[in-house]
């Protein structure tokens, strides 16, 4: 009986672990340093005109049926309001939680997207890096937290402009992620258009 209840335990961190996706080392450390953000970003680029995203690819699943969409206001605009929705396909209940995104001033004058998350109801702010962004095509988002002096947990977020990728598409984001070090266990989040139209 002791033998299962340590298996069930040890099966429970691995999966929490995974989900999380903590690693040994630091966020400076010279394996993530080509995990370099998007050249002259911009966030009428990444709204689209309000165009809406698809969460398609993550290092673990925090919601299905998920649609993100951005809405950029002001002249020179540094911030802008987020809009998230996610399902819960068991239930059929639909989720939102809106937040705003500010560029960093520090890193703004460089044209380098490196973007804070703000959520009403949350203290901390999130921080994330624009690593990837083909307007009509993808956006990946990635966050890096060191938890100790020796290790690190990272957050992994791809977005796609339709529900699912061609086949060229995902090849070419298994690359980009690849050439980072970033192609680790990822979860294909659920976007089918049956369960998700309802």
């Amino acid at each position: 009986m002791s033998n299962q209840l340590l298996t069930i335990i040890f099966l429970a961190l691995i999966s929490f672990c995974h989900s999380q996706y903590i690693s040994r080392g630091q966020c400076s450390d010279r394996d993530r340093m080509n995990v370099n953000t998007v050249d002259n970003f911009s966030f009428e680029r990444l709204s689209g005109n309000e165009a809406v995203w698809y969460p398609v690819i993550s290092y673990a699943n925090n919601g299905d049926c998920q649609r993100v969409y951005f809405t950029v206001w002001g002249a020179l605009p540094l911030s802008t309001e987020m809009d998230h929705l996610w399902k819960n396909v068991s239930s059929g209940v639909w989720h939102r939680r809106q937040g705003r995104v500010i560029w960093d001033e520090s890193y703004y004058p460089y044209g380098l997207a490196v973007l804070r998350v703000e959520y009403p109801d949350a203290a901390d702010v999130m921080v994330y890096r624009v690593i990837g962004l083909e307007d009509d095509e993808f956006a990946i988002f990635y966050r890096c937290v060191n938890v100790n002096r020796r290790n690190r947990q990272e957050f992994l977020h791809v977005l796609s402009r339709n529900p699912s990728f061609t086949s060229e598409q995902q090849a070419r984001v298994n690359q980009f992620l690849r050439a980072r070090n970033l192609n680790r266990a990822k979860v294909n989040l659920l976007q089918d258009p049956e369960i998700c139209s309802s």
